[in-house]
């Protein structure tokens, strides 16, 4: 029997009390440091401070005012416990999130403890009951827990081998199992079992790109009082990756303006500059060799650098450390200070490393799961996603070309493409380190713009014996052998016999 302390049991005794309900609910197993993993409410009008025990060592802790019930606790004639139903409002949702994230808390701790107001201050006035979470069911207003003995959740069941009407009692392949034939073979079946693995999150990695690479910066003001167009040089760093996707409709410009095509000097077709892949290159252009459009270039107040191409594939551009260099005075004018600025002409999640090849991933069966969204523009034939282990290397990847027939919208929508379906790009990714999932397109007409996020890989696997078994319908309807036969399976070594053909 519980014993209570003399104070508990004195305010037990009065009419006009009633005692204060404390839950003590264990959410995880293996708490972060500073955290004991349990969560604490009051079934009060306010947070009540009381105590908490652990191994015998009593602790103050605050017990949070929340809308929390019980059924009511009872005791039949042998002292035994019953079942205990708790609920909890589900309005925020914060419970249902341990739910989801916990298997459903079963299994998980809850202690309960009544104590009076009056009391608060003594660490033993209170009577307490220990239950463990044997179900959860939920509503949008409300979180049910069923509670009842430890005995009752230990997943037992006795006698071990139980016999149920049309239900398989077998492991799905191993002996016993009626697929196992007459020679005592068995055929493994394809498909076996799936499973997703994260390449990021749905909340990161959102990506957008537009039929044109355009990277342009405005910056304070600078003057170049002895600039001459006819003897100075405009000095400016470059890189490119993928450098074969510049297109002669290219420019680099300089401006004394905020406003393209005015005030300013431009050089064009950057498929002449000699850029290589992925290498910084240092361009010395003289004025004399640049064209001037749109009013007379302020040498006083120069003020923005623009650098783009029109593509038909994926680019990169980056740029910095921008001079002039004035003959007049032998002097390099800074511009613009060593800050890269950069551009892309698509939308790409990227990631740590991820080891897919250690889990089996196979390109004959498995899946890139993805979200896509057209935010403006129309797809065009040419477009393609792909996934590469390289950050900027576009030749080894597997890709999966026009995208325009998925009925991509200007929603996000998920989508699961198999990986079957991809060529083979170069020598295709490394699987042990997987670093991006990419998305480029062209537009049909005009500009467009489009987004990705929240990849996964889908892993189908294809049976292993004694892994990852039990995985069959197991009902007796859904059970058919290879050769279309439902056969019964006796223990090992009894043979099986045909009970009739399907």
């Amino acid at each position: 029997m519980r014993a209570p302390s003399a104070n508990f049991l004195t305010d037990k005794n009065l009419e006009t009390n009633k005692p204060i309900w404390l839950y003590r609910i264990n959410i995880t197993d293996s708490p972060a440091s500073g955290d004991d993993g349990d969560i604490y409410f009051a079934e009060y009008n306010a947070d009540v401070a009381y105590y908490e025990t652990n191994s015998g060592v009593v602790t103050a802790r605050t017990y949070l005012a929340f809308p929390i019930s019980h059924g009511g606790i009872t005791e039949n004639t042998e002292n035994r416990i019953d079942t205990l139903e708790v609920n909890i409002s589900n309005v925020s949702r914060e419970i249902q999130a341990f739910v989801e994230l916990y298997d459903g808390l079963r299994g998980h701790k809850v202690t309960l403890r009544r104590v009076f107001a009056t009391h608060l201050a003594d660490s033993s006035a209170y009577v307490e009951d220990i239950y463990y979470i044997d179900s959860v069911t939920a509503t949008a207003e409300t979180i049910s827990f069923r509670l009842t003995s430890r005995l009752d959740v230990l997943k037992v069941y006795l006698p071990r081998r139980r016999v149920l009407r049309n239900h398989c009692p077998w492991t799905y392949k191993g002996q016993g199992c009626w697929i196992e034939d007459d020679a005592g073979n068995f055929t493994a079946p394809t498909l076996f079992h799936d499973d997703q693995m994260n390449l990021t999150a749905s909340t990161a990695g959102i990506g957008s790109a537009s039929n044109a690479v355009i990277c342009e910066t405005d910056f304070t003001p600078v003057s170049v009082s002895s600039f001459s167009a006819v003897n100075d040089s405009l000095l400016i760093d470059v890189k490119v990756t993928n450098a074969s996707a510049l297109m002669a409709a290219s420019q680099i410009e300089i401006s004394s303006s905020a406003t393209t095509d005015l005030e300013e000097y431009y050089i064009a077709d950057l498929t002449s500059m000699g850029l290589e892949d992925n290498v910084w290159k240092s361009l010395v252009i003289p004025f004399s060799t640049m064209t001037a459009t749109g009013g007379a270039f302020d040498k006083t107040d120069i003020k923005r650098i623009r650098i783009y191409s029109q593509v038909d594939e994926p680019l990169y551009m980056e740029w910095k450390n921008a001079k002039i260099r004035c003959i007049s005075d032998g002097l390099d004018h800074d511009i613009y200070s060593d800050t890269v600025e950069s551009t892309h002409s698509y939308a790409y999640l990227q990631f740590h490393s991820v080891d897919a090849e250690s889990i089996g991933l196979a390109k004959a069966t498995d899946f890139l799961v993805v979200d896509l969204r057209l935010a403006s523009g129309t797809l065009d034939t040419a477009g393609y996603l792909e996934m590469a282990s390289s950050t900027n290397d576009f030749s080894n990847a597997w890709r999966y070309s026009d995208l325009s027939g998925l009925g991509i919208s200007n929603i996000w929508q998920t989508f699961t493409l198999a990986f079957d379906d991809f060529a083979i790009i170069g020598s295709g990714p490394d699987l042990s380190n997987i670093l991006r999932v990419q998305w480029f397109d062209t537009p049909a007409a005009g500009t467009i713009t489009y987004y990705i996020r929240n990849a996964k890989i889908k892993i189908v696997k294809p049976y292993t014996f004694e892994v990852d078994a039990d995985a069959c319908a197991r009902t007796l309807k859904d059970c058919r052998r290879h050769n279309n036969a439902l056969q019964f399976g006796g223990y090992p070594n009894v043979p099986s016999k045909r009970i009739f053909r399907a």
